[in-house]
């Protein structure tokens, strides 16, 4: 809401980092700004578990409830409704890499080469060095309600 992604940087795939930052750069172009709140926990549970070529998944569904819309500049709300509560139910898939070296882009496959600002110096791509953490690498929405 705040547009600030430095405290999900080391949480997340480069993948939805990026994603993220896209979106939130349309928001702000069209001077909007998506207001989340009173978000609560509901239910979570780990439906899958595996580990394949030294990467530990697991898939978790959570569900939570919150207020979501979203205000142009005047504060009307232009999508969403701010007095319904939704139900959102997901598939969540964090990782964990188990190799001790990974020295590759994980956008390009390059040789990893990366500037003072975490970018790889190839094809631009923010990189969060996250081998040794559990991060979040997919987020799917499967109900809404």
């Amino acid at each position: 809401m705040n547009f600030n992604l430095d405290t999900i940087k080391n949480l997340v795939s480069d993948e939805i980092y990026n994603m993220y930052s896209m979106q939130l750069d349309t928001l702000k172009v069209k001077g909007q700004q998506n207001i989340m709140s009173d978000i609560k926990y509901i239910d979570s549970y780990i439906s899958k578990v595996s580990i394949e070529n030294n990467i530990e998944t697991i898939e978790s569904i959570l569900k939570v409830t919150r207020y979501d819309y979203i205000v142009n500049k005047k504060n009307k709300v232009i999508r969403g409704n701010k007095y319904k509560k939704m139900t959102y139910i997901y598939i969540l898939t964090f990782t964990k890499n188990l190799s001790q070296n990974n020295n590759k882009c994980p956008n390009c496959g390059t040789e990893l080469d990366i500037n003072s600002s975490g970018v790889c110096t190839y094809c631009n791509s923010t990189i969060i060095n996250n081998e040794t953490n559990w991060i979040m690498t997919k987020k799917q929405m499967i109900k809404q309600f």
